[in-house]
C-alpha cells in the first residue's frame, strides 16, 4: 500500500504525493511539489493529520520558513501517510472579534500592536476582559496576553491573525454593576 500526503493551495504544482521513504520530509514534499508560488503566505502554512498514530487528528503546529531554511532540521518534519499540508494565500487581513464595539476585519499594517487593531474595531465594551485578550495565528498557534503587576503586555499581531476578546465570568460583572 502506498502512503500519501496531499499538498494543497499555493504550490506550482499542488496534488497527492507518494512518500518515497518512511521518513520523508516537510521540505523534500513541498520542493517536489515545484515549491511555493508568488502569493503563498508561508507563515500561515499548516499540516492537518489524519493518523491517529500517537496523538489525536488534527492540526500539527508547523514552520514552514524554518524547514525550508534547514531541511533535516526538527523544525523539518517527518510526515506521515494521510498529512495534509496546506499552503495559504498571502492574507492582508486581521480579524477582531469578542466583546469590542464593532467585531471586524482591517488590513493587517506590519509593526501595529493589538491597541492599534481594537481601536479600528470601536474599542472594548463593558463585558471585555482585556487581560485574557488571546491572538490565533494564521498558523493556528495562539498566544495570550500576559498580565504583571497589573500592566498587559499583548501578543504581538501578524498578517492572517485573529485577535479575540474573551467575556468577564458573569460574578465580575456583577460586581461592576454592583459600583453603579
Amino acid at each position: 500500500a502506498q502512503s500519501h500526503v496531499i499538498v494543497n493551495g499555493e504550490v506550482a504544482n499542488p496534488g497527492s504525493y507518494a512518500l518515497e521513504s518512511n521518513n520523508e520530509r516537510l521540505s523534500s514534499i513541498i520542493n517536489r511539489s515545484g515549491g511555493l508560488t508568488a502569493n503563498s503566505f508561508i507563515k500561515g502554512a499548516t499540516i492537518y493529520r489524519t493518523q491517529k498514530k500517537d496523538s489525536i487528528p488534527g492540526n500539527v503546529g508547523i514552520n514552514l520558513e524554518k524547514a525550508l531554511q534547514s531541511p533535516g532540521s526538527n523544525w523539518d518534519i517527518i510526515l506521515v501517510a494521510g498529512d495534509s499540508i496546506k499552503i495559504p494565500k498571502e492574507v492582508q487581513t486581521i480579524s477582531i472579534s469578542g466583546q469590542v464595539f464593532n467585531p471586524c476585519q482591517t488590513q493587517f499594517m506590519p509593526g501595529k500592536r493589538v491597541r492599534y487593531y481594537l481601536s479600528s474595531a470601536g474599542g472594548l465594551n463593558e463585558k471585555a476582559l482585556s487581560k485574557r485578550i488571546y491572538v490565533v495565528y494564521a498558523n493556528g498557534n495562539i498566544k495570550s496576553t500576559r498580565s504583571f503587576l497589573g500592566i498587559n503586555t499583548y501578543p504581538s499581531v501578524t498578517a492572517g491573525s485573529n485577535i479575540i476578546i474573551p467575556q468577564k465570568e458573569k460574578k465580575e460583572q456583577m460586581s461592576e454593576s454592583a459600583k453603579v
